[in-house]
């Protein structure tokens, strides 16, 4: 009797990561446990428990993939311009269409923070995570050291291209925040118009 061919690890990690996403885009509720995940894949939760320690676990392979997936989108748009400002524009604009045409993306890289939900997701999986995003934002740093500043006095000291990136990545994540909840309705504008005026803003010190 021929033996049943065995599914190599790797794919049957990703059919796990595909069934936790299609449950969790289906249900709207990412805090699904295991036995779902088992029923959905065929695999049981002790074979789940061989590849993830458990749902945080999951979760982060998911973000994971996420933040992957960002990084390629904002830096492809950075690099299709020819100059650093109309590059900013291009990345910053990718960063907020990504969340904007993909809720479940938004949804999964905002869920820690939703119901005062613990942040963090162990040593190891946050210093993966956090510098996952910090290539994308280093994106906006680069555009933003090569601009020329505008001559400005002394006193008004221009901010540098750490800090502007950083800034402006907590304003498009309000952005996408407030256009999901449809707010820019309420106030008849629209999130990529508050994406235009918040680069305008953020432009307007540098030549």
């Amino acid at each position: 009797m021929t033996a049943p061919k065995r599914i190599p690890q790797a794919e049957r990690r990703q059919k796990i990561l595909d069934a936790a996403r299609q449950i969790f885009d289906e249900t709207g509720n990412i805090d699904v446990g295991l036995r779902a995940i088992s029923a959905r894949t065929g695999q049981t939760t002790g074979a789940i428990y061989n590849l993830f320690s458990g749902k945080d676990a999951i979760y982060a392979a998911l973000l994971q993939e996420s933040l992957s997936n960002l990084h390629q989108h904002v830096a492809a748009a950075a690099q299709s311009k020819p100059d650093p400002r109309s590059a900013l524009r291009a990345a910053a604009t990718a960063f907020f269409l990504y969340y904007h045409q993909n809720l479940f993306e938004q949804r999964l890289g905002l869920y820690q923070f939703e119901d005062g939900k613990k942040t963090g997701l162990g040593q190891d999986a946050d210093k993966i995570l956090n510098d996952l995003l910090a290539q994308t934002i280093a994106e906006f740093e680069s555009c933003f050291a090569q601009l020329s500043p505008i001559a400005v006095s002394p006193l008004s000291p221009v901010s540098d291209a750490k800090d502007l990136s950083h800034a402006l990545t907590a304003a498009l994540i309000g952005i996408g925040s407030m256009t999901t909840l449809r707010r820019d309705q309420s106030l008849n504008t629209s999130g990529q118009k508050l994406v235009d005026t918040t680069l305008n803003a953020f432009l307007s010190g540098f030549q």
